[in-house]
């Protein structure tokens, strides 16, 4: 689920933690330093390369920095959707993200949830600027919740240098660096406990980390590690496999709307699952462990009988809740409606 990290002015994360990082999140690597009239950005789908131009260029700019490291849900693999973004035509302003978007991206579509906000969705709210907006800044944060966001700008219309959404769901290091979760840390795989805090933030694993509290679990605790396979593809596809029939024969198995809910529901273990809709053909990521989505964030229609208006599809659903779009949630490539 990505790692994204963001430095204050004169910091760096250590090579360890990033080499680390790059390990857990190997589907591309980018960078911005805020160079006080200007933000430098770079990005490589090869982690050491980019990492000695990151140094380099440290070397001459000490100013804020973020660095991110991808793990691909959606959008091609390429330098295209590596982070950071330019926020639509604002060169001054660049953003990176960990987490997944509730945004219905079009079947076809080549960018990430990401780069579709980046390029679309902020733009059309207003920009940057905007995160000025106490109640739009709470918005936002309500209507990405579980996901992270930083965002630098040198736009003078601004406040601030950069802005930290949802930053209560990373942490801050001893370091000093701002981190989205933990998938930095060295990581050893014990075994499952399902509920281990109580709640369904505890991921239904239990891990033993450089210090481990359940801080550091996050808002979306399943994506907090690289997941404790070391690399051992047998292991992972095994675990994987028993966390999906978690899902089905634990979460969905005492409700009567399991069938119903996986026509168009994939599961893909704790890391996301695909909604798809067979309205319009758009695929949307969500949490497996949240309440199943009962119609299409693009088209509107009911994933059950594809009708855009009031039907009778989810009558008596125990957690249905009332579908209400919000200026985040469409997206096309000309233009998003409010």
């Amino acid at each position: 689920m990505c790692l994204l990290t963001f430095m204050p002015k004169g910091l760096t994360i250590s090579y360890e933690h990033a080499r680390r990082a790059a390990t857990s999140n190997p589907d591309g690597f980018g960078f911005a330093i805020h160079a006080g009239d200007t933000i430098l950005t770079d990005h490589d789908m090869n982690f050491e390369r980019l990492w000695t131009r990151f140094l380099d260029a440290r070397k001459v700019q000490q100013g804020a920095a973020m660095f991110h490291f991808r793990i691909a849900t959606h959008g091609t693999v390429n330098t295209d959707n590596c982070h950071p973004f330019y926020v639509g035509d604002d060169t001054q302003s660049v953003l990176g993200h960990n987490g997944m978007l509730p945004i219905a991206v079009p079947v076809g579509e080549s960018r990430s949830d990401t780069r579709l906000f980046a390029e679309i969705v902020l733009p059309h709210c207003g920009g940057v600027e905007r995160l000025d907006d106490d109640k739009f800044f709470k918005e936002l944060e309500a209507w990405s919740s579980g996901s992270k966001l930083v965002i630098m700008t040198t736009n003078p219309a601004t406040k601030y240098d950069y802005y930290i959404v949802n930053e209560k769901d990373g942490h801050w290091g001893q370091d000093g660096v701002w981190y989205s979760n933990s998938s930095y840390k060295a990581f050893t795989y014990t075994s499952y406990s399902r509920y281990e805090y109580g709640t369904m933030y505890g991921a239904g694993w239990s891990a033993k980390t450089e210090s481990i509290s359940k801080d550091d679990i996050g808002a979306w605790g399943w994506d907090s590690y690289d997941y404790g396979y070391d690399d051992d593809d047998n292991a992972r596809q095994s675990d994987e496999a028993e966390l999906e029939n978690y899902l089905l024969d634990e979460l969905y198995a005492d409700t009567e709307w399991t069938e119903q809910v996986l026509k168009f529901t994939t599961l893909n273990g704790w890391d996301y699952a695909l909604v798809e809709c067979i309205n319009c053909g758009a695929i949307t990521p969500v949490d497996p462990v949240e309440p199943s989505h009962t119609h299409c964030g693009h088209c509107k229609a009911c994933l059950v009988c594809t009708e855009t208006g009031l039907c009778k599809c989810w009558d008596g659903y125990e957690y249905h809740q009332s579908f209400t779009p919000t200026s985040f949630t469409e997206v096309s490539d000309d233009k998003v409606k409010s």
